[in-house]
């Protein structure tokens, strides 16, 4: 290069080092992308595994359908279907595949959020917390992806668990003719030094509490609701609203009351 002008050199330098980190960078990329895949991998054995000894499986005479990347179409119980669909959207995410929507059924709310509180009672006692559910008036029925939702509510419960105080409840019935389920908490006793007050954005900017809280309103407005926070020193409050479905209303009438 010595026959060329500084600039010119100075220019071409830059561009191959440019070159170099880009390709650095595509392998980089390459080498993720092989570890995540090869994770996948690994983590549909022991769901599959699980998946073949589900009542399900045998009631149904043979296994259920598959996705692409081999992951079995999930089947209860909830937790090993809502570990399937998000392995599902991980492998979708990585390799460029569209993910298939699920289809909504009928959902029986009070059961739904029962089985939620249920399935977490006994980490809550290890965390020093009691999580109870409080319905008031009668079951009601929901439309929606059943994985997305209790995968909303758990969210909740387990941000109240890990952030809140020792006593959780969470709270469901019909406000102004909609399903309104609020997990309440004591405040943030175990998150010091966080801001409180009203999160008008309802994903929780507060320090610990994005992620859960994002997926969980992302489910909601998904489903045509509504997602209300708010933090306080001494009592929190997570609020989520759903449209109501009425039997017969279109659709299938079957109802989903196994969880």
């Amino acid at each position: 290069m010595s026959g060329l002008p500084v600039e010119v050199t100075v220019l071409l330098v830059a561009f191959l080092a440019s070159l170099a980190g880009l390709a650095r960078g595509r392998l980089a990329m390459s080498r993720h992308r092989t570890a995540v895949n090869r994770a996948l991998h690994e983590l549909r054995r022991p769901l599959q595994a699980m998946a073949l000894l589900l009542p399900e499986y045998a009631s149904e005479g043979g296994p259920p359908g598959r996705w692409a990347g081999g992951l079995p179409r999930p089947v209860g119980p909830e937790p090993i279907r809502q570990a399937i669909e998000a392995l599902r959207h991980l492998d979708g995410e990585v390799n460029g595949r569209p993910v298939e929507k699920r289809s909504r059924e009928l959902l029986a709310a009070r059961l739904m959020a029962d089985a939620c509180v249920r399935r977490w009672a006994a980490h809550a006692r290890l965390n020093g917390s009691e999580v109870g559910l409080a319905w008031t008036g009668p079951d009601l029925l929901v439309r929606g992806d059943a994985i997305a939702l209790a995968g909303a509510i758990e969210n909740l419960i387990l941000n109240a668990i890990h952030h809140g105080g020792s006593e959780i409840t969470v709270h469901g019935g019909e406000v102004a003719g909609r399903l309104r389920i609020a997990v309440e908490d004591r405040g943030l006793a175990r998150c010091p030094g966080e801001r409180s007050g009203v999160d008008p954005e309802g994903i929780g900017d507060v320090a610990g509490h994005g992620l859960g809280l994002g997926i969980a309103r992302e489910a909601v407005l998904d489903h045509g609701g509504r997602f209300e926070c708010e933090f306080g020193d001494r009592r929190s409050v997570v609020e989520l609203f759903l449209p109501i479905a009425r039997p017969g209303a279109g659709g299938r009438g079957r109802v989903k009351v196994n969880w």
